[in-house]
C-alpha cells in the first residue's frame, strides 16, 4: 500500500546565511520520491547549493536503520568538495553517489555543516518520502507462442517473454528471470506488465524453465517480487516436414480440369508435433493477389491436412510457393507445379473416334428377362466401346457424358423411356480407351413390346483439352448398339421359375425374422466388446511389461493386428471417448460375457433372459426345425452324439452347442442355415437372372447340411449311408470361396461388365460366392477350440436375398447396429478386428496367461501349480510337476527357462519403478528411515536374486545337457528337484519384493513441508510444541540481538554466536520434520487399505447394474449403496482418516 506524504524542506538557519541547499534522490538517474522500508540499494542524493562554498559535510545516518550498517561507511560524515561538483554560476550540483537507503520511517533529517569564506554555517534538511510496503504478486509468466496453457520456444531464436503483475509500478525495470538457467533482465515495462526477449539452444519435446528470480526483482519502491512463479516451456527445435510426393491440386470444375476463372483447391500433408501450424500462399502467380492462408486440420493419421482456396485463377503454368510455420515461427516452404488451361471458345477440333465394341449378352433371352423383370430384379446389358485418337497428337478426353439416347426399330424412331430405367457411362472420366454403358431395363417394359432386334442409338459429349487450353464447346460423337431377343413373345413365360422364388422366400428359416435379431442383437454386443477389448489393447502398445509382473509380448505383435504406435492413440482416444460415453456404464464388461460360453461353466441359459429367446420355444424344436428335410435327420441322437465328447466344439458344432447350452453358439448356427436357405434364393434369383441353370442352388445346400450336421457324427447308424454327399462337395468348392477374398474378387472380376450372360459359368459362380458357405468353410481357422467360444459376427444375408432393389441398395450389409450409431467413429476395419481376434485366440493358446501369473505370485500360490496351467495348454499330454515320478521334456525344460527368463525380466521392471520412487522421495532434505531402508532392500534383493538367477540358469542348462547322461530316472529326478527349488525361490523374492513395493511405495507421495518458505500448518504446531526447537529459536533470537548491538572489537564473536544458533536450531527441527513425515507416511499407508477395503467390499456385493439404471434411486440396490456409503463415510470419521470420506463417497458411486 502507498502512502502519500508532503515534501517539507525545513532549513534551521539564520536569515543572513549566504548558501541554500537543495536534495533529491535519484535512481539511476531517474528522480525517487517513493520507496519501501526494505533496503534500497545504489542511490544517488543529489545536492544543488545555491552560494560561494569550498566544501559540505552531511550526516546522513538517518537514511539506514541498521547503525552498525551506517557507522561502517562512514554515514555520519559524508564530505562534498566543492571543486568535484558541477558549477553553473553560483550554482553547484553535487552528488553522494551509492547510498544505500533502510528507512526508519518516512521522513528522514540530514543535517549539513557548510564551509564558506565566511566560516562554517549549519543546515538541517527534512525530506519525507512516500511509502509503499506492498510487495508485489507475480501473476504470469509465459511466451507469445502458447495455446492454452502450454507456452513453447523455438532452439537459438529470440523469443519474446512477458510478465505480469498484480502490483506495481515497474518503470525502473527491476525485473530479473530465468530462461533454462541463464539469468536476463526485462527490456520494458508499462504498467503491470513487462516485457523481455531471451534465446535458448534445446531439443524439440525439451522442457525449459522460465522462472522469476523473485530475490532479484522489485518494483520501483524496491518492494521485492513475493513469489517465484515458473513455467515449463516446450522446446519446438524442428522445421514442419511437408510430404512433397501427395500433394492434390483439384478445382471446383464440373469436369475435373483446371481451367481460367475456376476455384483452385491444393490440399498439402504436413507432419508436425505441436498445434499451431499455420499455412499460406502466394497467389500472384495464380490470380494476381497477394498472400493467402489456408485452413490447416489434423487427420485420424495425426497429419496436418492443410487445405488451400484461390479463386478466379488465370491461365499459365504456375509455381506457387507455399510456407508452413510452427508455432514458434520454424517453416519449412514447397513449391508445386500447376498447369491452368485457358478457356478457347473457337470452334472444337473434331480429334476422337468412338468405337463400339461389343453389347453384353449379345442377345437376351426373352423368357429370363422377363422372369428377371416380374421378380424384381435388376437386368443391366452392358454396352462396351472405346474412344481413340488418330487426328489430334496432344488432344485429352477430360470428360464423357451421354446427352441423349434413342430407340430404333424399322426405322421408326422413339425415346428410350419405356425400354430402360438407367442408361449410364460407366466411368465419365475414363479418358481414352474402353469403356461401357450400362443399360438397365425397365421393370415396367413389357417384352412382348420388343421386336427381334432394334437400336440403341446415344450421342456422347466429350470434353477436351489440348496444349491450346480448354475448349468451352464439347465435341459430339454417336454410339450405336444392337439388340436381339431369343425366343419368340410368349404370354406368361418364366411362371415356374418365378413361383419356386416365390416358394423359397416363405419358406423355411427365411422368414424367421426373430433369428436374424438375435444374430443382430449378438454382432451388436460383439462389436462393441471387440472394440472394448480392442482398447483396451490398443492403448497400453507402447507399453512392453506388466508392472511388478511377468514380461509378456503383447497381442500387437501379432501380424493380424496392423494398428500401431500414435495412430492408435488417435483412434482409441476418440472411439473411447465416443464409446464410454455414450454406452450404458458396465455394458462394455457385460457385452463380452453375453457373446461367449466358458464351457467350464456353461449351462442352459434362463430363457427369460433376452426378450427374443421367448420367442424360440425350445432349443430342440428349433434345432429339429432347421434340420428337418434331411434324409439323415431323424437319425441324430442328442445322447449318441455327445457319448464320448469330454468338450465338444460349439463352434462347428450346432449339437455340441445344444447340449451345452451354449446360446450364442446355437444362434449363430441357426443363422448360418438360415443364411443357407436364403443363399439358395439367392443363388435362384441371380441364376435366373443371367440364364444359368438353377439345379446348383439347392445341391449346394444338401452339401452344406452334409458338411454341417454329417461330419460331426459319420458314426451314428444310418450316416454313414449318405456320405457319398460329402464326397460331391467338392465340386462346388470353387463356388464356395471364403467370405475373406470378396474384396478382391469384386474389384477384379465383378466389374467391367464380366457378369454378362454369356461369361464363363465360373466367373458367374464367383461373383455370386454364398457367403454363410464360404464362411463356414473358413470356420476351422478360427476356432478358438474347444475351451471358450465367442460369438462371430454375420453379415445379415437374408436381408440381401429378399430385396427387390438396386445393387447398391442390396448390398450385403452388417448385421450390426453399432455402424449406424457409432459411424464416426474410427474404429478397426472387420479383416483388422478378425486378424486381432484370431491372434487373441492363438496369444491364449501358446503364451503364458500374464494375469493368471500376476494374480498367482500376489496370492502366494506356488510356482508349480501355474507352470502346470502353462504346460497343459501347450500340451494336452503334460504331465503334473507335482508328481514326484515326473521326468520333463527337453521341451518343457526350455518352456520352465523361458519363463524364468521373463520373471527375471518382471523382475528388473519391479526394481526400476521402485528406484524411481526412492529417487523422487530422496530428492527432499528430509530423507526418512523407510527410504534409507527401500533402497537398501532394493540392492540386498536384487544382488541376491541376480546370484540365484544365475545358478537357476547354470542349472537348466546342465540338466539339459546331463539328460543325454543320465543312467537312470533317479538322476533325473534329483536334478529336477534342484532346479524347481531354486525357481520356487527366484518366485518367492519377487514375491516379497512387489509386496514390499505395494505396502511402502506404491501409494505414498512425499509431504509438502513448507508454503512459500514458511512449514505448514501441521509441521508449525509441532515445530512450536517441541521444546528443543522453541528452546534453540529463543537462543537464535539471542544472539541476534547480541550481534547487533555488539561493538566493533566483537563483531566477529557475535557473529560465530549467530551462525551456531542457528545450526542448533537446524538440529533442533530436523526430528520435528522426521515426525511429522513419518506420521503423514503413515496416514497414507491407512488411506490406501481404507480404499482397498472398501472396493473389496463393493466388487463383493451382488450388484444389479440394470436395476439401477432404470430405476434411478428408488431401486433397492441403490438403496442399499447408499447406506453403505453413509456408513463408510461414519467410519472414515470415526478413525480420523483424512482422505476416507472423499473415497468412500468416489468410489461406491464410481462402481456403479
Amino acid at each position: 500500500m502507498r502512502k502519500e506524504f508532503f515534501i517539507v524542506f525545513l532549513l534551521m538557519i539564520q536569515s543572513v546565511l549566504a548558501v541554500n541547499v537543495d536534495i533529491e534522490f535519484l535512481s539511476h538517474g531517474a528522480p525517487i520520491s517513493t520507496v519501501s522500508n526494505s533496503r534500497v540499494p545504489n542511490i544517488d542524493l543529489r545536492l544543488t547549493v545555491t552560494g560561494e562554498f569550498s566544501s559540505l559535510v552531511a550526516d546522513i545516518s538517518g537514511l539506514h536503520k541498521n547503525t552498525v550498517y551506517a557507522q561502517t561507511f562512514g554515514y555520519q560524515n559524508r564530505i562534498v568538495q566543492a571543486d568535484n561538483c558541477q558549477e553553473v554560476g553560483d550554482t553547484y550540483t553535487c552528488y553522494i553517489r551509492m547510498v544505500e537507503l533502510m528507512l526508519p520511517s518516512a521522513s528522514v533529517i540530514i543535517p549539513m555543516t557548510v564551509t564558506t569564506d565566511a566560516g562554517e554555517e549549519f543546515v538541517e534538511t527534512t525530506y519525507t518520502f512516500s511509502m509503499d510496503d506492498t510487495s508485489p504478486t507475480a501473476t504470469s509468466i509465459k511466451t507469445d507462442t502458447c495455446i492454452e496453457d502450454v507456452c513453447y520456444i523455438a532452439s537459438d531464436e529470440y523469443t519474446d517473454i512477458e510478465l505480469k503483475f498484480d502490483d506495481g509500478p515497474f518503470e525502473k525495470r527491476l525485473v530479473k528471470y530465468s530462461l533454462g538457467g541463464d539469468t536476463h533482465i526485462v527490456q520494458d515495462c508499462t504498467g503491470l506488465t513487462c516485457v523481455g526477449r531471451a534465446k535458448k539452444t534445446c531439443n524439440s519435446g525439451q522442457k525449459v524453465v522460465l522462472k522469476i528470480l523473485k530475490h532479484q526483482s522489485m518494483d520501483d519502491a524496491y518492494n521485492k517480487v513475493k513469489n517465484s512463479l515458473s513455467n515449463e516451456l516446450v522446446c519446438d527445435g524442428d522445421a514442419p516436414s511437408v510430404d512433397t510426393d501427395n500433394i492434390e491440386v483439384t478445382s471446383d470444375s464440373r469436369y475435373g480440369e483446371i481451367k481460367e476463372g475456376d476455384t483452385l483447391f491444393i490440399k498439402v500433408l504436413v507432419d508436425e508435433e505441436n498445434e499451431g501450424l499455420t499455412a499460406t500462399i502466394n497467389t500472384s502467380s495464380l490470380n494476381g493477389g497477394e498472400v493467402s492462408s489456408a485452413e490447416c486440420d489434423k487427420n485420424i493419421d495425426g497429419l496436418y491436412e492443410c487445405l488451400f482456396r484461390v479463386s478466379g485463377i488465370l491461365p499459365a503454368v504456375s509455381e506457387p510457393e507455399m510456407i508452413f510455420k510452427d508455432i514458434v515461427g520454424n517453416k519449412a516452404s514447397v513449391t508445386t507445379s500447376i498447369s491452368i488451361y485457358p478457356i478457347l471458345r473457337d470452334r472444337t477440333p473434331n480429334c476422337f473416334s468412338v468405337t463400339e465394341q461389343e453389347l453384353r449378352p449379345s442377345s437376351i433371352d426373352r423368357i429370363m428377362l422377363d422372369l428377371a423383370l416380374e421378380a424384381g430384379i435388376r437386368y443391366p446389358v452392358f454396352g462396351e466401346y472405346s474412344i481413340s485418337s488418330d487426328r489430334c497428337s496432344d488432344a485429352l478426353v477430360l470428360q464423357q457424358d451421354i446427352e441423349s439416347c434413342v430407340y430404333k426399330q424399322n426405322n421408326n424412331i422413339s425415346t428410350t423411356s419405356f425400354v430402360f430405367s438407367e442408361i449410364k457411362i460407366a466411368d465419365k472420366k475414363a479418358g481414352e480407351g474402353d469403356n461401357r454403358i450400362d443399360f438397365v431395363f425397365s421393370r415396367a417394359a413389357d417384352v412382348n413390346d420388343f421386336g427381334g432386334s432394334f437400336e440403341v442409338i446415344c450421342n456422347l459429349s466429350l470434353r477436351i483439352a489440348d496444349n491450346n487450353g480448354y475448349y468451352d464447346l464439347p465435341e459430339k460423337e454417336t454410339v450405336t448398339f444392337n439388340f436381339g431377343m431369343r425366343n419368340s413373345k410368349l404370354g406368361t413365360p418364366g411362371e415356374a421359375f418365378v413361383d419356386k422364388i416365390k416358394k423359397w422366400e416363405e419358406s423355411g428359416l427365411v422368414d424367421q425374422n426373430y433369428i436374424g435379431l438375435a444374430n443382430t442383437v449378438l454382432s451388436t454386443m460383439h462389436d462393441i466388446c471387440s472394440v472394448s477389448v480392442f482398447l483396451d489393447y490398443a492403448e497400453g502398445l507402447s507399453v512392453a511389461t506388466e508392472v511388478a509382473g511377468v514380461v509378456i509380448e503383447k497381442v500387437s505383435g501379432f501380424a493380424g493386428v496392423k494398428i500401431a504406435g500414435k495412430k492408435s492413440f488417435d483412434v482409441t482416444n476418440k472411439a473411447e471417448k465416443k464409446l464410454k460415453g455414450d454406452i450404458p456404464l458396465g455394458l462394455l464388461g457385460k457385452t463380452c460375457t453375453w457373446t461367449s460360453c466358458p464351457l467350464d461353466e456353461a449351462k442352459f441359459f434362463d430363457e427369460t433372459s433376452f426378450e427374443w429367446v421367448n420367442k424360440m420355444n425350445t432349443i430342440s424344436d428349433t434345432v429339429s426345425d432347421a434340420v428337418s428335410g434331411n434324409e439323415f435327420a431323424q437319425a441324430i441322437n442328442f445322447d449318441s452324439v455327445v457319448q464320448d465328447i469330454k468338450a465338444p466344439n460349439v463352434e462347428t458344432s450346432i449339437i455340441a452347442a445344444a447340449y451345452r447350452g451354449c446360446l450364442p453358439a446355437l444362434i449363430a448356427h441357426l443363422n448360418r442355415l438360415r443364411e443357407n436357405q436364403c443363399e439358395v434364393l439367392t443363388c435362384l434369383k441371380a441364376n435366373s437372372e443371367y440364364g444359368i441353370d438353377v439345379y446348383g442352388c439347392e445341391e449346394a445346400q444338401s452339401a452344406y447340411h452334409c458338411k454341417m450336421f454329417v461330419s460331426e457324427a459319420l458314426e451314428i447308424p444310418g450316416i454313414r449311408a449318405v456320405k457319398n454327399i460329402a464326397d460331391n462337395f467338392d465340386s462346388y468348392v470353387n463356388l464356395l470361396i471364403p467370405n475373406v477374398l470378396m474384396g478382391v474378387l469384386d474389384k477384379f472380376i465383378c466389374n467391367n461388365g464380366v457378369l454378362a450372360v454369356d461369361s464363363p459359368d465360373w466367373k458367374i459362380g464367383v461373383c455370386h460366392i454364398p457367403d454363410s458357405l464360404g464362411r463356414f468353410l473358413l470356420q476351422d481357422s478360427l476356432t478358438s477350440g474347444s475351451k471358450n467360444y465367442a460369438y462371430t459376427p454375420s453379415p445379415d444375408v437374408c436381408t440381401a436375398a429378399l430385396c427387390t432393389g438396386g445393387v447398391e441398395e442390396c448390398r450385403i450389409k452388417s448385421s450390426s447396429l453399432i455402424g449406424a450409431k457409432y459411424g464416426d467413429i474410427p474404429s478397426p476395419t472387420d479383416e483388422e478386428i478378425v486378424g486381432f481376434e484370431k491372434s487373441i485366440r492363438e496369444f491364449r493358446r501358446e503364451s503364458v496367461s500374464t494375469p493368471d501369473l500376476y494374480k498367482a505370485i500376489r496370492k502366494g500360490q506356488t510356482f508349480f501349480r501355474e507352470i502346470n496351467v502353462y504346460l497343459e495348454d501347450t500340451n494336452t499330454n503334460a504331465p503334473k510337476l507335482d508328481d514326484e515320478s515326473v521326468i520333463l521334456t527337453d521341451d518343457q525344460l526350455h518352456a520352465l527357462k523361458t519363463y524364468d527368463s521373463q520373471l527375471y525380466n518382471g523382475y528388473k521392471d519391479s526394481v526400476s519403478l521402485v528406484e524411481d520412487v526412492i529417487e523422487k522421495v530422496a530428492a527432499r532434505d528430509d530423507l526418512t528411515k523407510s527410504v534409507s531402508e527401500a533402497k537398501s532392500f532394493v540392492t540386498t534383493t536384487e544382488e541376491k536374486f541376480n546370484n540365484e538367477m544365475e545358478k537357476t540358469t547354470k542349472a537348466l542348462e546342465e540338466k539339459l545337457a546331463q539328460r543325454q547322461e543320465a543312467k537312470d530316472e533317479t538322476d533325473l529326478l534329483e536334478l529336477d528337484a534342484e532346479t524347481y527349488t531354486l525357481m520356487l525361490e527366484n518366485m518367492n523374492y519377487v514375491s516379497n519384493f512387489n509386496d514390499f513395493v505395494e505396502k511402502n511405495y506404491e501409494n505414498y507421495d512425499p509431504p509438502p513441508l513448507y508454503d512459500d518458505g514458511e512449514p505448514v500448518d501441521e509441521l508449525k504446531t509441532m515445530l512450536d510444541e517441541n521444546e528443543a526447537y522453541i528452546e534453540a529459536k529463543e537462543k537464535l533470537a539471542e544472539a541476534k540481538e547480541k550481534l547487533a548491538e555488539a561493538e566493533e572489537a566483537t563483531e566477529t564473536e557475535a557473529e560465530k554466536a549467530v551462525k551456531t544458533a542457528k545450526a542448533n536450531l537446524e538440529k533442533a527441527k530436523k526430528p520435528v520434520i522426521d515426525d511429522f513425515t513419518k506420521k503423514k507416511f503413515a496416514e497414507s499407508q491407512k488411506d490406501y487399505e481404507f480404499v482397498q477395503k472398501t472396493k473389496k467390499t463393493l466388487e463383493d456385493q451382488n450388484i444389479d447394474v440394470e436395476e439401477i439404471d432404470e430405476k434411478g434411486e428408488e431401486s433397492e440396490d441403490f438403496k442399499k449403496i447408499e447406506k453403505r456409503r453413509t456408513i463408510a463415510i461414519k467410519k472414515a470419521k470415526e478413525e480420523r482418516i483424512n482422505a476416507g470420506v472423499d473415497i468412500a463417497s468416489r468410489f461406491f458411486y464410481e462402481y456403479v
